[in-house]
């Protein structure tokens, strides 16, 4: 299986090494709209749109993508995510220990 990093960012995997990004990046897109106001101050809702410069799914292909991306296509079973945040003394996130699937993934 090949893991193919779309974020911008270097993965770095304990125990694993690192994930350079490919220089592919997808978007999510989302629209507000005001559902309310609270002594004059807007309430907005947001309503998830569609996810931009996706590639397809491919066989042997996982790709690595930010949990936000990753929940926005719950249907992708080749979608993961960085999980166990590892951050240094400053709270700066430096690595992780595993990458979460979502529920449709399969072994």
């Amino acid at each position: 299986m090949k893991l193919v990093n779309l974020t911008p960012h270097n993965i770095h995997i304990t125990g694993y090494g690192d994930i350079e990004p490919s220089g592919t990046i997808p978007r999510s897109h989302s629209y507000l709209s005001q559902v309310d106001s609270v002594e004059g101050i807007p309430i907005m809702l947001a309503t998830q749109g569609d996810v931009s410069n996706m590639p397809p799914a491919k066989k042997g292909v996982l790709y690595v993508v930010s949990s936000y991306i990753r929940e926005c296509l719950p249907e992708r079973a080749d979608l993961l995510s960085p999980s166990k945040l590892i951050r240094d003394q400053g709270g700066n996130i430096i690595g992780c220990g595993a990458l979460q699937a979502n529920n449709s993934y399969k072994k």
